[in-house]
């Protein structure tokens, strides 16, 4: 009986460790996902346009155009009137956005410099640039986020008399750039 209770023990013990050595380790396998994106892009639709603008006699004259496309002219005498031709429509600078739906983007742009130009050595600088984007816009259902743009002229007196774009030979252009947040 002695033996049969050592015997059970012994089986016992070795249970025992069996089971410890059981709880000891345990392995699964890890799993990975990835889902590409489509690239986010920017497309210029819409020129910023100040318009026809008169030099003001003295000082610097700014026309200021809102996201919303409205001017401002200071000083009023500056303005005139809603003569059409070339320069004549004022628009907000119109941009496109493209990327993934629900997705937000940083937009931002580099205005260091820019400047619109004759292309004969006469320029005025573009700065204060505003937009309608709002800090952290979120890509919409079809995936595009649609923006303005909108800025200061300054008009020196007797600024040269011409059509001045940042395209000309001695404009400078401003950037906009667009990435996932």
């Amino acid at each position: 009986m002695k033996n049969a209770i050592k015997a059970l023990v012994l089986v016992a013990l070795f249970a025992i460790a069996g089971i410890a050595n059981a709880q000891n380790s345990a392995s699964t396998n890890g799993t990975a996902t990835a889902r590409i994106i489509r690239p986010v892009t920017i497309t210029k639709n819409t020129n910023l346009n100040f318009g026809n603008v008169l030099a003001p006699n003295s000082g610097t004259g700014t026309v200021v155009v809102s996201p919303a496309g409205t001017p401002t002219y200071t000083p009023a005498g500056i303005q005139p009137g809603t003569q059409g031709g070339l320069g004549g429509a004022i628009t907000a600078g119109q941009f496109t956005v493209t990327g993934e739906p629900g997705f937000t983007l940083d937009i931002t742009r580099v205005t260091t410099g820019a400047a619109v130009g004759d292309g004969l050595g006469h320029t005025m600088a573009l700065s204060s640039f505003t937009t309608d984007a709002g800090a952290n816009p979120v890509a919409d259902a079809t995936g595009s986020i649609i923006y303005h743009v909108g800025a200061t002229l300054s008009i020196p007196a007797g600024q040269a008399i011409g059509q001045y774009s940042t395209t000309a030979s001695n404009g400078t252009p401003w950037t906009e750039t667009v990435a996932y947040h």
